[in-house]
C-alpha cells in the first residue's frame, strides 16, 4: 500500500508550497458536498527543517491535499489551525474545494466600478443592472455561471467546465441578497432535477493545484459498478451496520417562499410510495427558501422533498480496501450471501445481492480501509 502524504499549496496560484509530517489524518466526502479533512501536525525535526511555517498556516488562502501515489484522496482550503496546551502539536481544520466558495458573494462584476456606500433603491421589478447576475442554460451552464463571475472579482484555482448553452433554465441572482456562491451552487443542486456537483482535485502540467468544477447530468458516477463479494476471501469487503431514521420520511411537503407586501408564496407535493404501501400520511414543511420569488422552483424544491423523503430510508455501511479508488456517486453491487441460501444464512434485511450507491467516503491514514456509507439503488433507475 502507497504511503498517505500530505501537501500544501497556495490557494490563489496552486503552486506547490511543501510537504507536511502528520501523526494523525482523516477525511470525508458527501455527495455535492464541500468534504472535509483534518490533520495534527507533530513538533520534530521534519518540521523544524521547514524555515518558515507561515505559508503553511493562512486560512482560507492554504490548501491541503493528501496524496496517495497518483491519487489525491482529498484537498482542500484550510479554514482553522490550532497549537495545543503544550504548544508541540498543530491541529488543522480543512475543508473541500467548493470551501472558499463560502466567502464569495453572488455580485455581478459590474458593481465593482459602480459601487457606492449610501442609501440604494431597489426596485425588484426593475432593478438596477449592476445588482443583478441572470444566467441561462443547462444548471452546469448556471452553476459555470456563477463560478466565472466570482472568478472576475478574484482569481481561484478552479477548472470551469464547456458551456452548453441553450435556453432549458434562467436564474436571476439578486446582488442585495448577498448570498455566498455556495449557498446558490448547493440550492441549484438540491432541485428535484438537480445535478450533483464536485471539485476534483489534480495537478496540472506546470505541478499546480487545481479543482476541476464538474457537474452531473443529474448523477456524477466514476465507476458505474463496483462489483464486491463480502464473502470472497481476499476480496477486502465488509458489511457493516444498516440504519434506518425516519426523520426525514415524508408523503406530503409543504415549502413556503418568499413573502411581498401581504403575499407569500406556497407549493405543496404529494408522494404515493408509502401510502400505496401502508403507511399514514406523513407530513412535512420547509421554509428555508424565504428569497425564492419563483413559483417553478419553489415546487422543484417541494418535489425534491418527496423525492428524498417518500422512500426506503435504509443506509448500509461498508468497508473496501483503500486500494479501491471509490468516489462519492459510483454504484457497487454487493454479494451479501451465497444464492439460495438456507434460512441460517440469509441475511436478516438484505437479499443475496444488493445495487447501491455510495453517499459517503471516509478514510483515516492510520488505515488500509475506507469507510462508506451507500443507500439502496431503485430498481426502476
Amino acid at each position: 500500500m502507497e504511503q498517505i502524504t500530505l501537501h500544501a499549496y497556495n490557494g490563489l496560484t496552486g503552486q506547490h508550497i511543501g510537504r507536511l509530517p502528520y501523526t494523525a489524518l482523516s477525511a470525508q466526502d458527501s455527495i455535492s458536498d464541500e468534504g472535509s479533512m483534518s490533520a495534527t501536525i507533530p513538533d520534530c525535526k521534519q518540521l523544524r527543517l521547514i524555515p518558515d511555517l507561515d505559508p503553511y498556516l493562512h486560512d482560507w488562502g492554504t490548501i491541503y491535499a493528501a496524496h496517495m501515489g497518483e491519487r489525491i484522496l482529498h484537498a482542500g482550503y484550510l479554514t482553522s489551525h490550532s497549537l495545543n496546551d503544550t504548544r508541540d502539536e498543530l491541529n488543522l481544520t480543512i475543508g473541500g474545494g467548493f470551501t472558499i466558495l463560502n466567502k464569495r458573494k453572488v455580485l455581478n462584476i459590474a458593481l465593482r466600478d459602480s459601487w457606492r456606500d449610501g442609501e440604494v433603491l431597489i426596485d425588484e421589478d426593475h432593478p438596477p443592472k449592476a445588482w443583478r447576475l441572470t444566467a441561462t442554460g443547462t444548471y452546469r451552464d448556471l452553476i459555470r455561471a456563477l463560478i466565472a463571475e466570482t472568478m472576475k472579482w478574484g482569481d481561484l484555482p478552479f477548472v470551469l467546465p464547456d458551456v452548453e448553452g441553450g435556453t432549458a433554465h434562467e436564474r436571476n441572482w439578486d446582488g442585495w441578497q448577498f448570498t455566498s456562491t455556495w449557498d446558490e451552487i448547493s440550492d441549484i443542486a438540491d432541485l428535484e432535477d438537480g445535478p450533483e456537483i464536485r471539485a476534483d482535485p489534480l495537478i496540472d502540467t506546470e505541478g499546480r493545484l487545481r479543482f476541476q468544477v464538474r457537474v452531473g447530468t443529474p448523477e456524477i458516477i466514476d465507476q458505474p459498478y463496483w462489483t464486491w463479494n463480502r464473502l470472497a476471501p481476499g476480496q477486502r469487503a465488509i458489511l457493516d451496520a444498516t440504519d434506518c431514521d425516519g426523520g426525514g420520511l415524508t408523503g406530503q411537503h409543504y415549502m413556503v417562499g418568499g413573502r411581498s407586501d401581504d403575499k407569500t408564496l406556497v407549493a405543496k407535493a404529494d408522494g404515493h410510495e408509502l401510502t400505496d404501501h401502508g403507511w399514514p400520511l406523513l407530513q412535512s414543511s420547509d421554509s428555508s427558501h424565504s428569497t425564492v420569488t419563483v413559483l417553478k422552483t419553489l415546487q422543484s424544491y417541494a418535489r425534491a422533498a418527496i423525492l428524498l423523503g417518500d422512500t426506503d430510508q435504509s443506509t448500509h455501511g461498508l468497508r473496501v480496501g483503500l486500494e479501491h479508488d471509490v468516489h462519492v456517486g459510483d454504484h457497487a453491487r454487493l454479494r451479501v450471501t451465497h444464492s439460495n441460501p438456507d434460512t441460517n444464512e440469509r441475511d436478516l434485511l438484505l437479499d443475496e445481492t444488493i445495487d447501491l450507491k455510495i453517499t459517503d467516503v471516509k478514510w483515516d491514514a492510520a488505515s488500509e480501509w475506507l469507510t462508506l456509507q451507500t443507500r439502496p439503488i431503485k430498481e426502476s433507475a
